[in-house]
């Protein structure tokens, strides 16, 4: 595998032209094992972005009164990204707006990009005093706090949504470019049409799944012969495939709509419920429930 190359212009210039055009700090939080493998050269733009602090967030810390915000990233934003596996919307505990990304490298997870700060509406002045109602008994300077919120942008939800869609897919491409083996593989499915085809007919596929050998029937091709080249480009099993090709549409309708579970389990081909959650928790270590109670998750009192 190619060793990650942190100096590549693309992935530098990318976040870089973001935060100018946009206004917004880009924080950079990663896995503990990631920083092991890939820091050893202790490249000076990413170990910048390595934290996650502003002046507003350091006053209510900082109040003998507040516990903060109880390490939220960590505890819900990172554990959102890091399950859902797709760029969102979230707001802390103390009403400020970011744009979370998950970095996805070499088919890992390796760090969470937050995007701040936003306010969460457009009028400023009513945005902090709702805030400030909540959080007045906690002795925070409302001087320094008001100027420190005041530096915090606004954007409207769908244009939120829009910038969020627009990195992560350009990170994406990014960490495909710099992924040795998304390359191999790319070359892989371009000498292999008959992949390519199996790929498109499964991304197509709704509730019912077709099995290799219904697949192998269509194309005029053996099971075994579908099973072995599937392997050599997918680099997994045609039925370890299929497993994550469920889970994964699964997460999305838990995150996306209010389909029960045991309709989502049918909806994803699973016809015991009980198979289904036993089967997302060896992928995902959390129950649907407990998943979509992670993505769902509203903002605490306090």
């Amino acid at each position: 595998m190619l060793p990650l190359n942190f100096n590549e212009p693309s992935l530098t210039d990318t976040l870089a032209i973001f935060q100018k055009l946009s206004g917004l700090n880009i924080s950079m939080h990663f896995e503990t094992d990631f920083i092991s493998e890939n820091f050893k050269h202790k490249d000076p733009f990413f170990l910048a972005k390595d934290g996650h602090k502003n002046c507003y967030c350091e006053l209510i810390k900082d109040s003998p009164q507040s516990k903060g915000c109880e390490k939220y990233d960590e505890k819900v934003r990172k554990v959102k990204a890091k399950l859902f596996g797709m760029p969102f919307v979230d707001e802390c505990p103390f009403g400020v707006k970011e744009i979370i990304i998950p970095f996805i490298y070499n088919n890992k997870y390796a760090a969470t990009l937050f995007c701040g700060q936003i306010l969460n509406e457009k009028n400023r002045e009513k945005s902090f005093f709702k805030i400030w109602k909540k959080i007045r008994y906690k002795k925070i300077n409302k001087q320094l706090l008001w100027k420190a919120f005041n530096n915090f942008i606004y954007y409207p939800p769908i244009v939120l949504n829009q910038m969020a869609n627009l990195l992560y897919n350009a990170l994406r491409s990014i960490s495909m470019d710099m992924n040795n083996h998304s390359i191999e593989q790319f070359i892989l499915l371009d000498k292999n049409p008959i992949i390519k085809n199996i790929l498109k007919k499964l991304e197509e596929s709704g509730t019912e799944i077709p099995k290799a050998s219904k697949i192998a029937k269509d194309l005029g091709i053996t099971s075994e012969y579908l099973s072995r080249i599937f392997k050599k480009v997918m680099r997994t099993n045609y039925i370890d495939y299929i497993a994550e090709l469920r889970i994964s549409r699964a997460k999305q309708l838990l995150a996306t709509t209010n389909l029960t579970i045991t309709k989502i389990s049918a909806m994803s081909g699973y016809t015991r419920p009980s198979y289904f959650a036993k089967k997302f928790r060896e992928y995902n270590y959390v129950s649907p429930k407990q998943f979509r109670k992670l993505i769902l998750h509203k903002t605490k009192k306090f």
